[in-house]
């Protein structure tokens, strides 16, 4: 149960103590990431303005993990998201392709840029985008990586 205190709770990797973090991240990805060459950022706001949450992590690929997160997500690339025929138009206002007349793995990119932390990866021509179906304006959240790194983020407000 959150505590609706009005407060800002901040969890990250280069905090002494990980156990919080580390839990509160594998609540959100629903399995738990290798500790080793793990980052992790999150903010969790509950208060009289509503829920503002947001979680950002890069974690160490495993046999298991894209596994894992096709196991417990409805995932979507940029081009399917962009052709879903009941989720596209929240799609493009999401990545603001709305605005732009590029692809939709460009505006995905565009997006994701304007959003990672500084630890996370950027999105080159091998990078595989996923996000999860129905992500809109106010909620969404977004893996994307190669065969080393996936990355992650979530936004949540309510």
């Amino acid at each position: 149960m959150r505590n609706y205190d009005g407060k800002e709770y901040r969890y990250k990797s280069s905090d002494f103590l990980k156990s919080k973090g580390i839990k509160i991240l594998s609540n959100y990805l629903k399995f738990q990431p290798c500790k080793k060459g793990l980052f992790y950022d999150i903010s969790l706001y509950a208060g009289g303005t509503g829920v503002h949450d947001k979680v950002s992590a890069k974690f160490v690929v495993e046999p298991s993990s894209w596994e894992n997160i096709r196991k417990y997500f409805v995932l979507q690339t940029p081009e399917q998201s962009a052709k879903h025929p009941e989720w596209d138009e929240d799609f493009d206002r999401l990545v603001d392709r709305e605005e732009q007349s590029g692809s939709p793995i460009s505006a995905a990119s565009t997006f994701i840029k304007s959003q990672k932390k500084d630890f996370q990866s950027v999105v080159d021509d091998i990078t595989q985008i996923y996000f999860i179906e129905w992500s809109d304006v106010n909620s969404w959240s977004v893996f994307w990586g190669n065969e080393e790194n996936i990355n992650f983020l979530s936004f949540d407000q309510g």
